[in-house]
């Protein structure tokens, strides 16, 4: 789950740097459940001393839905001479980097979902640039310029 949807589940209201709720773990007038988000992490804390497990379960959570998904951003393929993919470098939001390899098993061309999970050896992102200067003879490789 989101953020938001944790704060808007609770009804929660902000205090201070962070957000206060009343906890439905137990009988609570004053709010006592303390939300913060630190570090793309979500963490909860009753002040009167509910088990955060207790509080998730009372609000039909568990600690699964505290975890945010990473969000695929963009792709960088890495290819070989004849521009066959070799891997690609996938960038995620909170900012992260995963490669992942083609699917040798899939019918046409596929890409494997599991991310992180390879080693693969790094390859210069202009290689293919790089070999068709040398093929050409130019004295001087340098990547090629972006576009954006």
């Amino acid at each position: 789950m989101m953020f938001d949807e944790i704060l808007e589940r609770f009804q929660a209201k902000r205090v201070g740097a962070g957000y206060m709720a009343q906890c439905p773990a137990h009988e609570d007038r004053n709010p006592s459940l303390s939300i913060v988000e630190k570090a793309g992490r979500i963490l909860l804390k009753c002040q009167a001393g509910c088990e955060t497990r207790e509080v998730l379960g009372s609000a039909g959570l568990t600690f699964e839905d505290l975890r945010e998904e990473p969000k695929l951003v963009k792709t960088y393929d890495y290819v070989d001479e004849n521009k066959k993919t070799l891997y690609q470098v996938c960038r995620y939001e909170p900012k992260n980097f995963k490669q992942r390899k083609p699917d040798e098993t899939a019918d046409g061309p596929g890409i494997s979902t599991a991310c992180g999970e390879c080693f693969i050896a790094s390859r210069p992102f202009w290689a293919p640039a790089m070999l068709s200067s040398l093929r050409a003879k130019k004295t001087r490789c340098s990547p090629p310029r972006s576009s954006s």
